[in-house]
C-alpha cells in the first residue's frame, strides 16, 4: 500500500480532498514543475476554466480574430495539447 502524508496548510488553496490527487507520482511531477519555474495555469487566467464554449459559439463576432483560444479540450494532465483551430476577436476575448 502506498500513501502520501500531506499537510492541510499546503493544499488549502486547492480545495481538493480526493486522495487520488495526492498520489506520489502527482506530487513528484508537481515538484519537478516548480523546480523548472513553471507557472500554474490558474495563475495565468483571469477566470476559472469551465467546460463548454466560453465565449458563446452562437455569437459569430466573438470568433475569427487573431487571439488564440485554448479550449478545455486542449487541457490534459500537465500539458496543453492538440490543434488550436479557434481564434477570438477582441470582443470574444
Amino acid at each position: 500500500m502506498q500513501y502520501s502524508i500531506v499537510n492541510w496548510q499546503d493544499i488549502n488553496d486547492e480545495m481538493r480532498i480526493d486522495a487520488e490527487h495526492y498520489e506520489e507520482r502527482f506530487l513528484e511531477n508537481q515538484e519537478r514543475l516548480v523546480s523548472f519555474g513553471a507557472t500554474a495555469l490558474a495563475q495565468l487566467i483571469s477566470q476559472p476554466v469551465l467546460t463548454g464554449h466560453t465565449p458563446s459559439m452562437k455569437v459569430e463576432a466573438y470568433y475569427g480574430g487573431d487571439i488564440r483560444f485554448v479550449k478545455t479540450d486542449n487541457l490534459r494532465s500537465f500539458e496543453i495539447s492538440g490543434q488550436f483551430t479557434h481564434h477570438l476577436s477582441d470582443d470574444g476575448n
